[in-house]
């Protein structure tokens, strides 16, 4: 089964939260909010580039269909005062990785007391260092370009390399940086090789500015988490007598249409960021298409952010190599399966914005592996609120 929740529970690793079934349903007040930012900058070029995805098209990128779009969000900061829920006993802290600080077992341990009979112990910690996801319109991003933007980014922030990541949305109608998938093409004209050297350059430059803009934006926020479904993902691994036989779309083949949803809003409850995840290939837009786009993932994080104007809204993949959007073939089907999206999210979001205001406790979250169904006002799209 595919996983779709590997840069999702990723970041959510990384800020010191658990899995949905280990929170309680209910808002603690002892949860301390944390610096929380996000940015999004165009990175569209002004001239024709080589798309990739696709090793049949030999032209260059033949005008812009959609603008394409790298986003960044930004947790923590420097010393940042923070309540980690513990439901084993408190053991020594690590040398690496683990909070410090006043790491104590201080009295803020008894959480659990009779005023919160839901809440498991709380212990209040200090993190250091920023956690930073950056999502970007393309097929992806080689290695080389994602250390020099973190090398760059981390003389002048603390930010660990294990808290630092970058996630293509994989569209296949965006430009190539040839250190992906550098076999795609057999021979490239030097014209060619001058707008991808340039497109290289300007795409790091983009990359480190995105991330400054969203430490700069950082404001008090809390994080809150839920999963929805969404059903266009197709598997595409056609078998014959069990062995692989091509491409194709296998209707009875595993898919995981889980869309799990990471919201951040600030003390005042306005959305500053969300991130949403969905396993399926950005293949909407065939080889026949030559123009630069975002595909369904970058449609969905626009229709996000024209919903709820200032805050932005970060697409990842996850683990969708199996997965192709059906139906597919054009850039308007492409638009319909972000809208698919970006509404399943709007309605994990509403439920948030509703919890976010309830003193009453929420009913307890389902287990996280089981998936949602769209159609239904379950505990789990209302629950498991991060903080």
């Amino acid at each position: 089964m595919l996983r779709s929740s590997l840069v999702f529970v990723s970041c959510l690793a990384v800020v010191g939260l658990c899995a949905a079934d280990e929170l309680a349903p209910n808002r603690s007040p002892e949860y301390s909010a944390v610096p929380i930012g996000a940015a999004v900058v165009d990175i569209t070029p002004d001239y024709p580039v080589r798309l990739t995805g696709y090793g049949n098209r030999m032209k260059e990128s033949e005008g812009v269909a959609a603008r394409i779009h790298a986003r960044a969000l930004v947790i923590g900061g420097t010393k940042v005062a923070v309540s980690l829920r513990r439901d084993e006993p408190l053991s020594a802290p690590q040398s690496s990785g683990s909070p410090t600080g006043s790491a104590k077992e201080s009295a803020t341990d008894n959480a659990a007391s009779a005023d919160h009979p839901n809440s498991a112990r709380l212990i209040s910690a200090e993190r250091d260092g920023y956690t930073v996801l950056i999502t970007v319109d393309n097929c992806g991003v080689p290695l080389e370009m994602t250390e020099a933007v973190y090398e760059r980014i981390a003389a002048k922030y603390n930010i660990r390399r294990q808290n630092f990541a970058i996630s293509s949305t994989h569209s296949h109608s965006a430009p190539w940086l040839r250190g992906f998938a550098p076999n795609i093409f057999a021979e490239i004209p030097e014209d060619h090789a001058a707008h991808l050297a340039q497109y290289e350059k300007e795409l790091t430059d983009k990359l480190v500015d995105v991330v400054d803009k969203s430490i700069a934006s950082q404001r008090s926020g809390h994080l809150s988490y839920g999963f929805g479904e969404a059903g266009f993902a197709m598997n595409r691994r056609a078998l014959a007598n069990g062995k692989w036989s091509g491409f194709g779309e296998v209707p009875d083949g595993p898919t995981d249409k889980r869309v799990p949803v990471l919201a951040a809003h600030d003390v005042d409850g306005k959305l500053i960021a969300v991130l949403a995840n969905y396993a399926c290939h950005c293949t909407t837009e065939t080889g026949e298409f030559n123009q630069i786009s975002g595909d369904w993932a970058g449609f969905a994080a626009d229709m996000l952010e024209a919903d709820h104007p200032g805050a932005v809204a970060l697409i990842a993949i996850g683990c969708g190599a199996d997965a192709n959007p059906s139906p597919r073939g054009t850039h308007e089907q492409a638009k319909m399966h972000g809208r698919t999206i970006a509404d399943e999210v709007n309605r994990l979001l509403a439920k948030v914005a509703v919890s976010l205001r309830r003193d009453e406790p929420l009913p307890a979250p389902q287990d996280s592996g089981t998936p949602v169904a769209s159609a239904k006002d379950s505990a789990t799209d209302n629950a498991a609120l991060a903080d």
